[in-house]
């Protein structure tokens, strides 16, 4: 299991890191390679997949999420995958508040005479596939 981090030249898997405060090698919950599994699923989307991968480690937490009280001493462990759930949306939330900029394919592919200069790699020779 593979782990980096570092603040000071931050890549993806370093801020899915700080994220989740995963950041600690000696308790870390994620491998480098599964949260660049999670950055792949979201499209690079750090804070996507930072919150697939708090849903991730609150769904191993409710395996061991107990309440017990003895003596009036207590301890409630049930809550915690709950709030990691709730920092999951919020930073779903964060993520699609952020305004995606849209390029239009055809303003970038057309040649100021009209001509279609769009590449595209499913057809063969790379043909328009509209006639």
């Amino acid at each position: 299991m593979t782990f980096t981090y570092n603040p000071a030249s931050p890549g993806s898997i370093d801020y899915v890191r700080l994220y989740i405060q995963d950041t600690v090698a000696a308790q870390a919950q994620f491998s480098d390679e599964e949260l660049a599994v999670f950055l792949q699923a979201q499209g690079g989307d750090v804070r996507l997949a930072a919150a697939d991968a708090l849903d991730a480690w609150a769904n191993l937490i409710v395996r061991s999420a107990i309440r017990w009280n003895v003596n009036g001493m207590g301890v409630d462990r049930t809550m915690v995958p709950d709030q990691m759930r709730l920092q999951a949306q919020q930073l779903r939330d964060v993520a699609m508040a952020i305004p995606y900029e849209f390029e239009s394919v055809l303003d970038a592919a057309t040649s100021p005479y009209g001509e279609d200069l769009s590449n595209y790699p499913n057809t063969p020779d790379g043909e328009s596939p509209i006639p």
